[in-house]
């Protein structure tokens, strides 16, 4: 990267020094003070610095997923649905365990855990007949 100067131009209306870089010598410029429009011509250098850094690149656009296949699409039904039929019957099982520990085997608490446990074998089978129609077995 190149080195560049930062120079400084008088105003000849109010004589006022303005800051630029040696790239600005020759063009318009408009003092800030009285606003005249006048050629810069440098009088002294100020300083050398470095070039500010250019702007990164954007970056591409993320790429679209390939839409899924009606196998892919099958076999994730049938993955979700055996993940909520594991949840029905962890909970199935908590429940009847709770009510018998506590020696409540004629309330709710069991009942409905076996109620989740028979939820949880009907969604067992239907998740297998989601596999089942993935691969082609009808």
């Amino acid at each position: 990267m190149k080195n560049f100067f930062l120079v400084k131009f008088a105003c000849p209306g109010c004589r006022k020094e303005i800051e630029g870089t040696a790239a600005d010598e020759g063009t318009m410029l408009i003092c800030p003070k009285c606003k005249k429009v006048f050629a810069a011509q440098a009088i002294k250098v100020a300083k050398r610095v470095e070039p500010p850094a250019p702007e990164p690149a954007p970056l591409p656009p993320w790429p679209k997923p390939e839409p899924l296949t009606e196998k892919q699409r099958l076999r994730q039904t049938g993955t979700a649905i055996q993940v909520i039929a594991a949840l029905a019957l962890v909970g199935g099982l908590v429940c009847i365990l709770i009510g018998v520990a506590l020696g409540h085997e004629q309330t709710a608490l069991p009942i409905i855990g076996a109620g989740l446990l028979m939820a949880a074998l009907w969604l067992l089978i239907l998740a297998q007949l989601y596999f089942i129609r993935s691969n082609g077995e009808h």
